[in-house]
């Protein structure tokens, strides 16, 4: 049998990763081992795996990925030391197909920070 792409449609918890909404949207597994969870309505149905979404693979387009998402953060999603709470990661992460590290948010804020004070509206 062959691996394939599964959209997670509930939470789940795989080799000590968590999938579904609050973390990762997709999972790729056996399709044996998948069988189950499809039947259970945790998956969607696969699709095989060599048809994955491409994530952004170098700096540049990670960061220009990551700067969209800028806008939408909030102070909650910070600790008081200034990092990424880990939820708010999770929720980052799944919408951009990877996680960014802590000097890629912050290059990612000081570049919005430039942007909107460029600004002449």
């Amino acid at each position: 049998m062959a691996k394939q792409t599964y959209p997670v449609l509930s939470n789940l918890l795989h080799d000590g990763t968590e999938y579904g909404p609050a973390g990762k949207p997709a999972i790729v597994l056996e399709e044996t081992e998948a069988q189950a969870l499809v039947d259970a309505g945790v998956l969607g149905e696969g699709k095989p795996a060599a048809e994955d979404p491409v994530t952004p693979a170098t700096a540049i387009e990670r960061e220009a990925a990551l700067l969209q998402l800028v806008p939408s953060f909030t102070v909650g999603d910070f600790t008081q030391a200034g990092l990424m709470r880990a939820d708010a990661r999770r929720r980052v992460a799944a919408q951009l197909g990877f996680e960014p590290s802590d000097d890629e948010i912050r290059a990612a804020g000081e570049a919005y920070a430039k942007q909107i004070a460029g600004r002449t509206d």
